[in-house]
């Protein structure tokens, strides 16, 4: 049919962006290689949260998991994020995060689609990235 004709030329992570709703938590991870510096991945810490509020299309992490602006970071590598509602004033920081994204060549996410106007402001994931 011409609608798994359509699903068929569309990356998984496409697919599964119509699938996710409000509250879901999304985990995957990616492994960098030689010479691969960028996640494609825009954070920003607002309210004591992380959140993703740019993603390159050709980016690592959007071709692996269906990572959007506005999605909520809860863990990096294992490790709670300061957006962790039990973890309010510990946990990794977007300064770690950035780090990491950086450096390491395995990272592994655990992220929150947010829930429409959550986050407040939408302005900035109105820019591509």
């Amino acid at each position: 049919s011409a609608a798994s004709d359509v699903y068929k030329r569309q990356p998984f992570a496409v697919i599964m962006m119509n699938i996710i709703q409000p509250g879901d938590i999304l985990c995957g991870e990616i492994t960098k290689s030689e010479g691969d510096r960028d996640v494609g991945l825009k954070i920003v810490e607002r309210n004591g949260k992380l959140w993703v509020v740019g993603v390159k299309q050709n980016g690592l992490f959007r071709q692996f998991l269906p990572v959007k602006p506005g999605d909520q970071i809860l863990k990096v590598n294992g490790q709670h994020t300061v957006n962790a509602a039990s973890y309010a004033d510990e946990g990794l920081g977007l300064s770690e995060v950035s780090r990491i994204f950086r450096e390491e060549n395995h990272i592994e996410l655990e992220l929150r689609r947010a829930v429409q106007g959550e986050y407040g402001d939408y302005t900035p994931f109105i820019a591509p990235y």
